[in-house]
């Protein structure tokens, strides 16, 4: 008996790249038929190449959020660490001081937040009152997390898948992980943490925005695109076209 049912039926799974079918077979137990994951592309990152997708995207957060306008953003958008009994006050609300990175970087940029729909209670602690929809905002219910990483000039994250769609953009990434040891006992990673980042992982607020200052002279783009090649090799604004073609037939577009 297949340890999940609805897993054991599937024909087709499509993922990211060729390098990640292994771990989906794995995850979703399917060792005995691995060759029903194929990493032709996720239809979802499609959207990441429509220009006028970006462009209502920056038009929209601006329209919401004003400060950003002329503005560089950074999107800090860390990961659920899956307690849902602890959601309401993850660690995160205490150890991200948005005004280090103010007083650092000045007028340049601004700062979303996108975290967890799980973080309900505690939210507007966040972001420090006298920050509020003047340098720092919350995206969290307003924007869709494709709409901020089309925007964003620089992504902090931490253990969050989102990375992968957002080393589509070839832009600069941080990782702020103040807790890892703890993370890596309790979830643990497919692949080493530090040789998996494409970017530097900062273990407290000094060395994050050292990273900031520095982000110009220290931003290694090949190795995000090295990132985005393994990763994400089957993801080129095409994917959609090749799974309807892998479903319906080569030609079933010139039938409809």
């Amino acid at each position: 008996k297949h340890p999940v049912r609805n897993y054991a039926n599937l024909s087709l799974v499509t993922v990211s790249s060729k390098e990640v079918e292994w771990a989906y077979a794995e995850a979703m137990e399917l060792k005995e038929t691995p060759e029903v994951v194929k990493g032709v592309g996720v239809s979802r990152t499609d959207i990441f190449y429509d220009p006028a997708f970006n462009a209502q995207a920056r038009a929209s957060i601006e329209e919401a959020f004003p400060a950003c306008i002329g503005k560089k953003i950074i999107l800090y958008a860390p990961t659920f660490r899956g307690r849902v009994k602890s959601a309401s006050t993850p660690g995160y609300f205490n150890t991200f001081d948005m005004r280090m990175i103010q007083e650092a970087l000045g007028d340049e940029y601004v700062i979303v937040t996108k975290v967890h729909p799980y973080i309900k209670a505690g939210k507007k602690q966040f972001i420090p009152s006298a920050l509020q929809n003047t340098y720092a905002y919350d995206a969290t219910s307003r924007f869709t997390i494709d709409e901020l990483l089309s925007v964003a000039d620089v992504c902090i994250s931490d253990y969050s898948s989102l990375i992968f769609e957002y080393s589509l953009f070839e832009r600069p990434m941080l990782f702020y992980a103040y807790d890892l040891d703890d993370y890596n006992d309790w979830r643990g990673f497919y692949y080493d943490y530090h040789d998996l980042t494409p970017g530097p992982v900062c273990r407290d607020m000094e060395e994050l925005v050292d990273e900031l200052v520095h982000l110009d002279e220290r931003f290694d783009r090949e190795r995000v695109r090295k990132f985005k090649q393994k990763f994400m090799g089957g993801c080129d604004g095409h994917a959609t076209e090749r799974i309807e073609e892998m479903v319906f037939g080569e030609n079933w577009r010139k039938k409809r």
